[in-house]
């Protein structure tokens, strides 16, 4: 975003005046009384401040005060008591060097510089407000007087001291955000200047009881430096030595204070009768000159735009404008046309759109807010056209000398490229504001072993955001906006049954599916544990691993997508995904990445919804996709989402109210079909990843060591738990019904607390760490092969133990397994992705109807009908050769929206097959000029352009070239226009482009390119259309086609549709901002109060540094005994060597146990557990391994213990109410 530097203070001198020397009056300025008529007229034109006539007498008697001093001057033809507060004219005619003010330094008010301000104009808007409040009794009585009465007819002079309605118009003006940050256009602090230079820079005070400001305001805005000069003050600034007419001996100021002396002011030329006197304000640019000192100049006037475009405007006599560069032109003529063309539209808009706001201001306000954005829109309307008439320097459309002309053929586009809309860097408001959170404050920061993790929060009312590794993931205030558009995508199906969730490891994806009563089961699938686990502590979301529903997969995502059950591909409703762009690249098996086996997952109507700006990647995989796109988002500004489908037609398919209850927008409701909807594509050649392609294979050698670690707590437990023999022959029978084989089980006493008892499977391994005292039994259930039996392990121990599945939680992670298990392959077959979905289904209606004249008619007729906004519409149509032709004419004289047709033949200059010719653009261009002449000679502006089937592709790059000039769209076209051109003939590209590509100029929401297929019998018709400023286009889109469906049979298909760029949102407001009240906190309070954490776990995975160096059972028994023993934990290690190509070791001890898995090859798995949370001893652990020259690449810690535990101790004590618990009715006191 564009930000403007502020002119020095010393430089600006807030108004002052740069000092002309009175010495040596030239013959030239003698000469410059030949003003000519167009810069004598400007007085008429003067922009400067008004104040009507009723300060006649205070004027008066201030004119009368400096007469009656010694050496006081006022020439007799200066007229003071008329034309408002400022502004003087000259009565009678006044001859050069005449003497026009004397002003006595007895006269001139000025600060003390011996008080202790920051700069001598601190001690003058001292002084005057002294001044003031003393009135009659003030020395320069006459004077102050004069400025409250000037201040009673025009309260605040500077826009700093307008109404707060009034500044917030200007800094609409100049599209700056309330909330501070970048704008659009200069000056900055527009509305701040009293603020920056008295406020601050003086420690003045921040209300006007007494009249401070109003002090402070005359200062800025009439000092010349340091010094306020009666009757001075009141002259105008005037740019341009022809134009300005006195010259002063004022000086500036020095260290030592102020430089006083008698004022003299001469006329340099003849001043004529009724010609107003001006002097010179300085070198600052005419916005500057609106924030500083609260005028509109006189033309000229100068601007220094981002670009940079730095220009001069001038208006002629015929009241004509025109611009100069001040140095050169733009060096980015492209950028700067498009950002110059964007705020002479946006200024446009706003002053129509702001009228009832203006006519509420006082009167000065209104009069000077007008004329400061019209003085930008003519300026912005004036370079833009020099910049255009740059763009032509070899040829100008005025010039009549075709012979001389020489023209570029890159002048016309090749129409051979599509628009490019994938505006994926676009904000949609001034971010850096937004994300100026320097009010909150960290609550927590912690380094995962996969990401930095930071929550912070604003104190004031609790709103709570949430980082990685810096970018703001979810914040409380915009959760509901975020999350909830689950239901956007689910109400295109009848039933939730499944759902995957990927990412989104706050829990709340998971709050939002648990809403629906059909569901059968959630699948959560997240790398890091700690966002879940400070998610639950910060926001109150809770992840429901004790809901027999829910299923929560910890690890890397393409690791988890291996390990799931083949039977689950294929049958998804739907998958959500929350991840980033380089994550879903990352590859799963050969030929699959992350996004591509996520897809898998669906079933044939089910639906994929990814978050961000991800339509043309979603695309490519999914027949339909629809990308959603909202505003008023807290914090980012907006919104994306994109859903995909195989099989649901996310513009045709009936929505489905399932009754779930929102908080931000209702799912269903009255213009909420496609209110979001900002693209779709029906894509019937999308990658197809089916059945039939890829028929399962056996594998041969074995590629991976897989395992999967299931975390139970199984609470409330009413089985024999009192010895370590009962919990051992409980676990063993229950795996014997589970169907796993127990190879021996090892047990050990538990710290008085029970017992710990380690079964070692010939498919993996159980830890049951049982405590009779709380009824409660921790298991650890470890698989690498027979998966299929986790569910059933886990279904039998919890009936062992006589633990309900309501009294139990539990999770997955991803973690090692074994190389060499002789159910390898069966395993293999059993797991990871499936081809499910059928290739080669068309549903594509046959046409029994031909495509005939009669049949694209109907086509024409009806998306006019129904996509025009306007029913007295002007159409300019492009036709063919004169000779030809011209249906579309034909077709639109009979429509009753049409009032003017405008047929643009085909020139002569191109007729023919002229692109190879060395003149061809020269041709073109003199065509461009024709056709320009005749749209120019209508009186009603073009709101329609349709592209006959007769018109050459030479025609449509001239109008192209035509509707891409700002002059010619701000003069011929109108704001907002339809575009139509159908095609028969496919290889014809050019014509759907030359739509498409008006997106690029006509690129304000609501507008949207559509691409129809119109099949008939026998063949096709694409019908590509551009409208602009349409609310309800999607909608009116599907009019159309039902309605040519049922006049003349054939079938419609609407393939896509392309939204123009995202809206800039200035000023930005949020729609709703949510804070945790928005939702029921009482089951999160519960769960948080009933946590009792009593173990520490941990569960490394390693592979050594150099993988050359290789790993043996050895080596890996050597590493952990070391470890073990210099970490002062005295264990015997038992070691299972015969269960594959790997080894596993196991021990125990009064304070924890600890399995340690070795591949077979690369790969350690480390399952440590702590019968007391002991974060020291963990970091030393992992620093004696690290030690070893391994390195873990893994690593998942937690906390064991009941009442559905999710936080460590140190997380909960001492157990103070989180802040989303206070909203709660019972805690608010």
């Amino acid at each position: 975003m564009m930000t403007f530097r502020s002119m020095p203070v010393w430089l600006l001198a807030l108004c002052a005046v740069l000092p002309i020397a009175v010495d040596g009056v030239t013959a030239e300025a003698v000469a410059a009384k030949t003003v000519d008529s167009a810069e004598a007229s400007l007085e008429d034109e003067a922009t400067q401040q008004d104040g009507g006539s009723e300060n006649g007498d205070s004027i008066q008697a201030l004119v009368d005060w400096i007469r009656s001093s010694p050496g006081g001057f006022v020439h007799e033809s200066l007229d003071f008591t008329s034309n408002g507060v400022f502004g003087k004219k000259a009565e009678k005619a006044i001859k050069a060097k005449e003497l026009l003010l004397s002003i006595p330094q007895d006269r001139i008010l000025y600060g003390n510089p011996a008080e202790a301000f920051e700069g001598m104009q601190c001690g003058t808007i001292e002084t005057l407000h002294q001044e003031m409040q003393a009135g009659n009794e003030s020395a320069y009585a006459p004077y102050v007087n004069f400025m409250l009465e000037s201040t009673r007819q025009v309260p605040g002079v500077l826009p700093s001291l307008y109404t707060e309605a009034g500044k917030a118009l200007v800094r609409k003006v100049v599209g700056s955000s309330s909330r501070g940050g970048a704008q659009r256009l200069p000056p900055e602090d527009i509305t701040g200047w009293i603020n920056y230079e008295y406020i601050e820079g003086c420690g003045g005070s921040r209300v006007n009881d007494s009249g401070e400001h109003t002090a402070a305001g005359w200062v800025l805005a009439r000092s010349w430096g340091e010094k306020l000069i009666p009757l001075l003050d009141l002259v105008n600034h005037q740019r341009g030595e022809r134009l300005i007419n006195t010259q002063s001996n004022v000086e500036e100021g020095t260290d030592e204070g102020p430089n006083v002396q008698d004022v003299h002011v001469y006329a340099t030329r003849t001043i004529l009768p009724g010609e107003e006197v001006f002097t010179n304000f300085g070198m600052i640019d005419t916005p500057d000159l609106f924030r500083d000192c609260g005028i509109v100049e006189n033309y000229p006037q100068t601007f220094h735009l981002p670009g940079p475009v730095a220009f001069m405007v001038q208006k002629g006599a015929d009241g004509s404008t025109s611009s100069s560069w001040l140095n050169r032109p733009p060096r980015n003529a492209e950028e700067s046309t498009e950002y110059l063309e964007t705020e002479l539209d946006r200024l446009t808009t706003l002053m129509q759109e702001e009228q009832a706001t203006l006519m509420a201001l006082p009167e000065h306000e209104r009069t000077m807010i007008e004329k400061f954005a019209q003085s930008y829109i003519t300026a912005l309307s004036a370079v833009l056209d020099q910049m255009e008439e740059g763009e032509e320097e070899d040829c100008s459309s005025d010039d009549d000398d075709d012979e001389s002309c020489v023209v570029q053929s890159s002048r016309y586009s090749d129409l051979d490229t599509e628009f490019d809309d994938t505006f994926t860097s676009v904000d949609t408001c001034d971010q850096e504001a937004e994300l100026d959170l320097s009010h909150h404050e960290v609550i927590h920061r912690v380094q995962s072993p996969y990401q930095n993790i930071i929550f912070d929060q604003d104190p004031s009312n609790n709103n709570t955001c949430f980082m990685l590794d810096n970018i703001y993931q979810i914040c409380t205030s915009y959760r509901p906006h975020y999350h909830e558009m689950t239901h956007y995508a689910a109400r295109f199906m009848k039933k939730i049954k499944r759902v995957i969730f990927i990412g989104g490891g706050d829990s709340m994806l998971l709050h939002e599916v648990l809403k629906y009563p059909t569901l059968e089961m959630v699948i959560g699938l997240e790398l890091d544990q700690t966002v879940t686990r400070n998610s639950f502590k910060y926001f109150g979301s809770q992840p429901h691993w004790d809901n027999d529903k829910v299923q929560w997969w910890f690890g890397d995502a393409a690791k988890s997508l291996l390990m799931l059950p083949k039977e689950y591909f294929g049958t998804f409703d739907l998958v959500l995904v929350d991840l980033s762009e380089t994550v879903m690249s990352n590859t799963v098996t050969k030929g699959l990445n992350i996004m591509s086996a996520l897809s898998l997952l669906l079933k044939q109507d089910g639906i994929f919804l990814k978050n961000e700006m991800y339509f043309h990647s979603l695309s490519k995989v999914f027949k339909h996709t629809v990308q959603l796109h909202y505003y008023g988002v807290p914090l980012v500004c907006s919104q994306c989402m994109v859903l995909g489908s195989n099989a649901i037609d996310f513009i045709h398919t009936d929505l489905n109210d399932h009754g779930v209850e929102t908080i931000h927008e209702p799912a269903i409701g009255p213009d909420r079909d496609f209110k979001y909807v900002h693209d779709y594509m029906n894509n019937p050649s999308s990658e197809q990843h089916c059945k039939s392609d890829n028929p399962e294979v056996e594998p041969t050698e074995q590629e991976r060591s897989p395992g999967i670690l299931m975390i139970v707590e199984a609470e409330n437990a009413s089985g024999k738990l009192d010895s370590p023999d009962q919990v051992q022959r409980s676990l063993e029978s229950a795996m014997k019904k589970a169907g796993l084989a127990v190879v021996e089980t090892i047990t050990s006493a538990y710290e008085g607390k029970g017992a710990i008892v380690t079964s070692v499977l010939k498919e993996g391994y159980v830890v049951a760490r049982a405590n009779p005292n709380e009824k409660h039994v921790a298991l650890d259930i470890h698989l690498w092969s027979s998966f299929h039996k986790l569910e059933e392990a886990k279904k039998y121990l919890l009936n062992a133990f006589g633990s309900k599945p309501k009294d139990s939680s539990s999770f997955r992670i991803v973690a090692p397994g074994l190389f060499g298990v002789s159910t390898w392959k069966e395993d293999e077959m059993r797991k990871g992705p499936k081809f499910t979905q059928d290739c080669d289904k068309s549903s594509t209606k046959v046409s029994k109807s031909s495509i005939d004249e009669k049949a694209l008619a109907a086509v024409l007729e009806e998306t006019m009908s129904t996509l025009l906004l306007e029913k007295d519409s002007t159409v300019a149509v492009l036709c063919g050769s004169k000779s030809d032709s011209c249906k579309s004419v034909d077709v639109l004289k009979k429509h009753e929206s049409v009032s003017k047709i405008i047929p643009l033949w085909s020139c002569e200059s191109i007729e023919g097959q002229i692109e190879y010719l060395p003149d061809a653009a020269t041709r073109k261009f003199k065509c461009e000029k024709e056709l320009v002449s005749i749209l120019e000679a209508e009186k009603k502006k073009v709101d329609v352009i349709v592209v006959d089937q007769s018109a050459t592709f030479s025609m449509a790059q001239i109008m192209h070239k035509i509707v891409s000039r700002g002059k010619n769209r701000r003069e011929i076209f109108k704001k907002d226009i339809l575009a139509i051109a159908p095609a028969l003939d496919s290889s014809e590209d050019w014509r759907k482009i030359f739509v498409d590509q008006l997106r690029e100029f006509y690129n304000d929401e609501p507008g949207f390119k559509s691409s129809v297929f119109f099949n008939g019998s026998d063949t096709t018709v694409e019908v590509t259309t551009l409208s602009s400023g349409d609310l309800h286009f999607i909608n009116n889109l599907r009019a159309v086609t039902s309605k040519v469906e049922k006049r003349t049979g054939l079938v419609g298909d609407i393939r896509h549709v392309g939204g123009v760029e995202y809206t800039m949102q200035e000023d930005f407001e949020p729609s709703q901002f949510f804070l945790h009240d928005a939702y029921d906190q009482s089951s999160p309070y519960e769960q948080w109060m009933s946590q009792e954490p009593d173990g520490h776990q941990i569960v490394f995975q390693l592979e050594p540094n150099n993988k050359r160096a290789g790993l043996s059972r050895d080596k890996v028994k050597d590493v952990i005994s070391t470890t073990l023993s210099s970490a002062g934990i005295k264990a015997e290690l038992k070691e299972f060597d015969d269960l594959g190509d790997g080894s596993a070791l196991v021990a125990a001890w009064s304070g924890g146990n600890i399995v340690v898995l070795w591949d077979g090859r690369d790969f350690i798995g480390i399952n440590l557990f702590l019968s007391e949370e002991n974060s020291e001893f963990v970091s030393l652990f992992e620093g004696k391994l690290v030690a070893k020259s391994l390195k873990v690449v893994l690593r998942d810690e937690m906390p064991r213990g009941r009442g559905r535990v999710v936080n460590f101790k140190k997380d909960l004590e001492p157990r103070l109410d989180p802040a989303w618990a206070m909203v709660l009715p019972d805690r608010k006191n």
